[in-house]
């Protein structure tokens, strides 16, 4: 994953990624919510919650959501947002980084959110844990919601390299990686632990670095397995 220090500037002071500053949820997280029915699920963990919106959202829905991220910017963003709307006691957020065992127990969440953030995991093993990490602590038929940038994205496609059979994109604008998917590769990491339910490509405008971009957005819901199936 990308430093925490390079996620702290970007929060603070570049702006490059329109979501550091965004208000509003997640459009994956607004489609889905009605698809899954989220206002009826009870908990949720928030994974790479940055500043605070899709736990925002999710609260106001009435669950109770953990919320977490490694980049100390965020999460005092994050915390100034839940103080505003007088969340405090339906949100918990902590700093902590996402390739290490999530610090919570076992079969403890309805739905886990990871949108945008398995895309900054660049190496494979720690892809395969942060997986099976969320496949550990999501309920018995517990979700997951899952969203990152296709590789035919107008923005991030400028800086796309292949490298190792992959590709992988560094914005110069904030030194921040990110690997690209296609939808095949995508489905390949979560589906021997969980089954996919829906997969929508969003393709939409819009502005960064004060010009406009065709963006690609790759997202899918997909249900906790019965048993556990080695990746």
């Amino acid at each position: 994953m990308n430093s925490s220090s390079l996620w702290n500037a970007e929060y603070r002071q570049e702006h490059v990624i329109p979501s550091t500053i965004r208000k509003s949820p997640s459009r994956t997280l607004l489609t889905f919510s009605e698809l899954l029915g989220i206002r009826n699920m009870r908990t949720a963990l928030d994974a790479g919650c940055g500043n605070g919106r899709n736990s925002l959202y999710l609260a106001s829905l009435g669950l109770k959501v953990d919320a977490i991220d490694f980049s100390h910017a965020a999460v005092m963003e994050a915390n100034k947002r839940i103080r505003q709307h007088s969340l405090r006691d339906r949100i918990h957020i902590r700093e902590a980084n996402l390739e290490n065992a999530l610090p919570f127990k076992a079969a403890s969440f309805d739905l886990c959110l990871d949108l945008f953030v398995f895309c900054h995991l660049l190496d494979d093993q720690i892809k395969r844990h942060y997986v099976s990490e969320l496949y550990r602590v999501a309920k018995p038929q517990g979700r997951v919601i899952s969203a990152l940038f296709d590789t035919q994205d107008e923005y991030y496609s400028r800086f796309a390299r292949r490298h190792a059979g992959r590709t992988v994109a560094m914005d110069p604008s904030n030194g921040i990686t990110k690997e690209l998917y296609s939808r095949d590769i995508f489905l390949q990491w979560f589906t021997p632990l969980f089954r996919p339910e829906y997969f929508i490509h969003f393709e939409y405008y819009d502005t960064l670095e004060r010009k406009s971009y065709r963006r690609r957005v790759l997202a899918i819901s997909c249900q906790k397995r019965a048993r556990n199936r080695r990746l």
